[in-house]
């Protein structure tokens, strides 16, 4: 959806969840007239990316630190608003839509993609299995999962009460694919510290052997492994 945005050259841009900032920095050189506003609730990654594109490069773009549901700046309404990979990790991407709509001209944009229900169900089942059996539930004890799954027909009271018009919505697939199942375990232990944050070093990589058996059982060692990615891909206007 972002690949086939075009903004004016002088468009202003909210760009929420900014992370590496290479939508921000894209944003920035499509709307050399406008402005880009680059949010992430992490100080670290706002003081990263300051550095990474001084002002000197990119007078248009600023970076802020700030929370996607209580974004509050003194500052004109916005064309769009975007979040790249990011409201997943809210109770329900919802949350941010009132935020992002008070900053949103008459007719401005709301454009987010995060991921959506449906995302690796197989995986989450085989960690799920592993985490509950004997030997491992008990670094699991009040466990829950960050984050939220949305889908298109969850967002519908939340955009309506931002005042939000849907334009699109839609859950799209993204398979990986690793050729050997030990790069499927390096990808697991890169991306589910949440997980891992449980155990002690020791037993982390007996912990995602276990996972990757269980989520491996039935295929041949040598056969490559694949995880299936769901995105929400998400358009709205607003309509006051």
């Amino acid at each position: 959806m972002f690949e086939s945005l075009r903004l004016p050259a002088n468009a202003r841009v909210l760009d929420i969840g900014c992370g590496s900032a290479s939508f921000a920095t894209w944003a920035s050189r499509q709307a050399p007239e406008g402005f880009v506003l680059a949010v992430d609730l992490d100080p670290r990654v706002v003081e990263w990316a300051r550095q990474q594109y001084p002002v000197c490069d990119y007078p248009n773009l600023v970076f802020q630190q700030a929370d996607a549901c209580e974004l509050d700046f003194e500052a004109e309404p916005f064309d769009f608003v975007t979040s790249n990979a990011c409201l997943h990790y809210l109770e329900h991407p919802g949350k941010a839509f009132a935020a992002a709509s008070r900053h949103l001209k008459p007719g401005g944009r709301l454009c987010v993609i995060c991921l959506g229900r449906g995302n690796l169900t197989r995986l989450y089942k085989a960690l799920d299995k592993v985490k509950a059996a004997p030997g491992w539930a008990s670094y699991f004890k009040d466990f829950q999962r960050f984050g939220s799954l949305a889908d298109p027909a969850s967002c519908e009271p939340w955009l309506k009460e931002a005042g939000l018009v849907k334009k699109q919505a839609r859950l799209a697939n993204d398979p990986i694919t690793f050729p050997h199942r030990r790069y499927f375990q390096e990808w697991l232990n890169n991306n589910f510290s949440n997980y891992f944050d449980r155990l002690p070093m020791g037993l982390r990589e007996s912990f995602s052997q276990e996972v990757v058996e269980f989520y491996c059982r039935g295929q041949a060692a040598d056969e490559p492994v694949r995880a299936f990615r769901v995105w929400l891909q998400l358009e709205a206007a607003k309509s006051r």
